[in-house]
């Protein structure tokens, strides 16, 4: 290898010239540097791949939606469906599936506001994490009385 290495330089240089066969040297050697050159992770520490996408969550755990509508659901359920929503969202889905759990985060979310809006506030206010739960600051049950409430006397 080496020998046809030696004679493939020599043709080179016997037909570009000195100068020809030298930057051909030095460009094998950038590409060969570039190719293999890659130092191999040091022990015990974890390869750092940018850009990974976070897998699927399963569908038994997490993409499954309440049967109740979010309007009946318990305060707590509601922030339960935050932190469910949440780490949905966080994995890859098909795009009809992620406009669905958005749209569920957003029915929450005025659910939420409609309950407290004061406690909603607070909530925004104090600077919830994306997987804050909202159910420490809003008070306020399931509205028992029917889809809408008016101020009709």
């Amino acid at each position: 290898m080496t020998v046809c290495g030696l004679l493939v330089l020599a043709g080179i240089a016997v037909v570009g010239g000195g100068a020809v066969a030298a930057l051909s040297v030095g460009a094998l050697l950038v590409v060969l540097m570039v190719r293999f050159g890659r130092p191999a992770p040091a022990a015990g520490k974890p390869v750092v791949r940018p850009f990974a996408v976070p897998p699927p969550l399963p569908p038994t755990d997490v993409h499954r939606l309440p049967v109740l509508p979010i309007s009946r659901l318990s305060t707590r359920e509601l922030g339960e469906e935050w932190a469910r929503t949440t780490l949905a969202l966080a994995g890859r889905l098909p795009t009809a599936e992620r406009a669905a759990l958005v749209q569920r985060r957003e029915e929450t979310l005025d659910e939420l506001e409609r309950r407290d809006p004061h406690g909603f506030t607070r909530w925004l206010q104090a600077g919830p994490g994306a997987a804050g739960d909202p159910a420490d600051y809003v008070q306020g049950g399931p509205r028992l009385d029917g889809p809408a409430e008016t101020d009709a006397a």
